[in-house]
């Protein structure tokens, strides 16, 4: 199993990160990674995303939510080709760090028989595009524009 793990403290109340975050329709306004997803989050729900990374065509994914802690963390699952070959549990998690302070964990964990050697020269784009996500959703969310 490979995963991608990235963190940023965000200057923002858990409860308005968790509302900017399960907000999809805002996803095109501050997220560069995944501009689009379709969908309702519950457990058992699918959910249609589109993935953005530089010098690559978008590529379009239905994922399945896996789990959802209401204003806490959801998970869903997605895969490529087929779940035996790659697939992706991708996390969202918040955690409150004080007052108006929250740890967002956005990480990726890999299974299947590619997901070693297909991560490998993939695994600095996800980095770099997770990062990305994480200061689009801060800098959104520092603009006030959410409030």
């Amino acid at each position: 199993m490979e995963e991608i793990r990235t963190e940023m403290i965000i200057p923002a109340r858990q409860e308005t990160v968790w509302k900017v975050l399960t907000n999809f329709p805002l996803y095109r306004e501050w997220n560069p990674v995944i501009p689009e997803v379709s969908g309702d989050l519950g457990v058992g729900r699918t959910l249609e995303i589109q993935i953005r990374f530089p010098l690559l065509p978008p590529v379009r994914i239905e994922t399945h939510v896996m789990m959802v802690k209401p204003g806490e963390s959801f998970c869903w699952k997605g895969h490529m080709f087929s779940g035996r070959f790659v697939e992706g549990f991708h996390f969202f998690e918040l955690q409150s760090k004080g007052p108006d302070r929250t740890l967002f964990v956005n990480r990726e964990v890999f299974s299947g028989i590619l997901s070693g050697p297909a991560l490998v020269p993939l695994a600095r784009m996800l980095q770099d595009g997770y990062e990305r996500m994480n200061l689009g959703l801060r800098n959104y969310i520092e603009s006030g524009v959410s409030h």
